[in-house]
């Protein structure tokens, strides 16, 4: 789960890479340093903290490899933002059905990710048959960190220029949730570890996120086709 959310927002990098909207690259390096910062102290306090448990705790790689290596990420981030500004043409925000679906999709994000980080027991252990431990919240709370950066790119969605980085966001955010189902359904059929809420609550609720990412996407599609006849 933690790669697909990571994933979603490289693709996003990747589709919008030669785009001149400068909100763009400002928009995906804030939003890295975001959701990095949030990442590494959430890493150092799952570090100190499950170290102490019996059961399943964290080595010396996590320090060196993980907390130290992710601060290097951190940091070039934040120098390329620091260097980047908000140039250019600024575009008004409208208030159309396609920007309907990205206000939309910001609050599922935000959503997830804030009752993830905050409430990760309970979040997930009404989906888990087995007893979790401090590991199991710290790596749910790895995840959210991540995905409030994609929810920073999410609330911003809506200032970019042009359709085609609206568009292209949309379509980063069908693959990521499509990630997501897939690693669910994975995961139920795999392992006899969730009870019937996972299905109910985990990809159902997955789903309706997805519904909307598609129906911005296709309405955003139609949209062009119908201009360029």
């Amino acid at each position: 789960m933690f790669g697909v959310t990571l994933l979603s927002t490289c693709l996003f990098a990747h589709f919008t890479k030669n785009s001149r909207d400068a909100v763009i690259k400002t928009t995906i390096l804030w939003g890295r340093v975001i959701g990095l910062s949030i990442y590494i102290l959430t890493r150092c306090h799952s570090y100190f903290t499950v170290t102490g448990s019996s059961t399943c705790k964290w080595n010396e790689k996590a320090l060196y490899f993980g907390i130290y290596g992710d601060c290097l990420w951190f940091l070039g981030n934040l120098v390329y933002a620091v260097k980047s500004s908000f140039q250019g043409e600024r575009a008004k925000i409208l208030y159309g059905r396609l920007e309907g679906h990205l206000v939309t999709d910001f609050i599922f994000t935000f959503l997830f990710a804030l009752s993830f980080y905050v409430f990760p027991g309970h979040m997930l252990g009404f989906q888990a048959k087995i007893k979790l431990d401090k590991m199991h919240a710290s790596i749910t709370r790895l995840m959210a960190a991540i995905l409030f950066n994609s929810t920073f790119i999410a609330g911003s969605s809506s200032r970019f220029t042009s359709k085609d980085d609206k568009l292209a966001f949309l379509l980063s955010r069908i693959i990521g949730i499509t990630g997501y189902i897939l690693s669910q359904i994975y995961a139920q059929l795999t392992t006899d570890n969730w009870t019937h809420w996972h299905v109910y609550f985990g990809m159902l609720g997955m789903t309706v996120w997805l519904v909307n990412a598609v129906a911005g996407y296709m309405y955003g599609r139609q949209k062009e086709q119908t201009h360029t006849e």
